[in-house]
């Protein structure tokens, strides 16, 4: 008979072990309800707290690893090209489709062009852009959802009824955060892991 209760307490167990090898590896745990953090108002971000800001920016990335991120609309790879800006590309083999994705803390990550060395970022208007230092702007959170494909969004701009994600139109052009909507195709990338022994 299935002992509900048990299976509960076994996870729980399970949970908290995990959370505790990962403090141990000296991965910080912060994942804060934006809900509660942050408030838009006329485009500028209302932040009741600052010092949480600091903290990450302040940190060195728990690991880092070379990935590239193909969109599950028309399989473009994103970019960061030898101009700085951010886009999509059907070359597989392109150096600048290559990004290195930096932990920040739980679900917080930064995105870099591995040739350009530029962060990925979004603005207070929803455009993204590249930026040679890494800024408020160019955090983001990560989620994989229920098909394997992952979302972006930005851990700085935000409502209380959406998120501002990174997505690629068709035409391989980068879409305004503020005009995303989640659930669109546009918006789940397949993270492809790259050997970094090829580089």
């Amino acid at each position: 008979m299935f002992d509900r209760h048990c299976f509960r307490k076994c996870m729980l167990f399970l949970l908290v072990t995990f959370v505790a090898q990962l403090s141990s590896q000296g991965v910080p745990i912060l994942r804060p309800k934006f809900d509660q953090r942050f408030k838009i108002k006329s485009g500028s971000v209302a932040h009741s707290s600052a010092t949480q800001f600091q903290l990450i920016l302040s940190m060195q990335p728990a690991n880092k690893r070379t990935i590239q991120l193909c969109s599950r609309n028309q399989n473009l790879f994103l970019q960061v090209n030898s101009n700085g800006i951010v886009n999509g590309t059907h070359e597989r083999n392109n150096k600048y489709s290559l990004l290195v994705q930096e932990s920040m803390a739980m679900s917080v990550i930064r995105l870099k062009g591995l040739a350009t060395n530029r962060y990925i970022a979004m603005n207070k208007k929803g455009k993204v852009y590249s930026t040679a230092l890494p800024t408020e702007e160019s955090l983001f959170f990560t989620n994989q959802e229920e098909n394997y494909y992952h979302t972006f969004w930005s851990y700085l701009y935000k409502t209380r009824s959406s998120i501002w994600l990174l997505s690629l139109k068709r035409n391989g052009k980068i879409k305004r955060g503020s005009r995303t909507r989640v659930g669109e195709k546009s918006t789940q990338f397949f993270v492809v892991l790259y050997d970094d022994s090829r580089l």
